[in-house]
């Protein structure tokens, strides 16, 4: 994984513990691979779901800044 995907992962570990346990877990299945990362961005969407409603409103638009600021970037 690419700096650049690597450090726009880690910005979804920081809204809750449970995002990074599911990111941890997620790149420990595949070890020794690197974790293809349709399923990790899946897993990912899967927590964010699960914890949405208890984030708080500035979270939440940080959160969906983070997916359009992904969303728009040149990079693959």
């Amino acid at each position: 994984m690419d700096k650049i995907i690597a450090d726009y992962v880690d910005k979804f570990s920081s809204f809750s513990d449970s995002i990074s346990e599911t990111i941890g877990s997620v790149n420990e299945y595949w070890i020794p691979d690197e974790s293809p990362l349709i399923m990790l961005f899946s897993q990912i969407g899967k927590s964010l779901v699960a914890i949405f409603s208890e984030l708080d409103c500035v979270k939440k638009e940080l959160l969906f800044k983070y997916i359009e600021d992904g969303m728009a970037s040149d990079n693959d």
